[in-house]
């Protein structure tokens, strides 16, 4: 009897264990890590921890090389380090322009300016402190509130909808409930040899 106790305990904990979801970042995908590995040396790590924040398709990816790859027409990084700030905010701004959709639909805080300093950087730690923030990491729309149907009193109902794991967490506490109810039934019987 006490082997089933262990059977039915074990079984419950992992039912718990399976109805938990576990959102795990990922880092970045493929086409993201074939664009930071496209970048010199010194600024992969800032594109990395720009883009593990981002859920780029690998259509975007591909926008994103051609945008950077049209405006710096052959250009070495030398080339454009030497060039003049007026000539980098011009070619910033082309680059922005290109991937506009992009940066909207991530909500992607960059400016030309932005790009200006990380283009004349001269070192790791000028890069780093250039600040980019994410403030749409997959990118998806954000439904505007509807109206309440429920109340004639025209205010909006932003009660947010998505997953809720209420009827899960009553359930496996029942479950636990009912475990344990049986330990102790069967410790009372001594059906429970140990």
């Amino acid at each position: 009897m006490f082997k089933r106790l262990v059977a039915v305990a074990t079984a419950t904990m992992l039912t718990i264990a399976m109805s938990v979801s576990a959102f795990a970042a990922t880092g970045v995908s493929a086409k993201e890590q074939e664009l930071i590995n496209s970048l010199p040396a010194d600024y992969q790590a800032k594109a990395e921890s720009i883009l593990k924040d981002v859920d780029l398709t690998d259509a975007e990816v591909a926008q994103v090389q051609q945008a950077v790859k049209d405006v710096k027409a052959g250009k070495t990084v030398e080339e454009l380090k030497a060039l003049g700030e007026a000539e980098l905010t011009k070619m910033a701004n082309e680059v922005l322009a290109k991937v506009d959709t992009i940066v909207k639909k991530y909500d992607i805080k960059v400016s030309a300016a932005d790009i200006v300093k990380l283009a004349q950087a001269k070192t790791p730690a000028e890069i780093n402190a250039v600040t980019v923030t994410v403030g749409n990491p997959t990118g998806t729309q954000t439904p505007a509130p509807t109206q309440n149907n429920n109340k004639n009193d025209g205010n909006l109902n932003t009660t947010p909808k998505g997953v809720d794991f209420s009827t899960t967490a009553a359930v496996v506490a029942g479950l636990g409930l009912s475990v344990a109810g049986i330990a102790v039934i069967a410790k009372k019987k001594d059906l429970v040899n140990a």
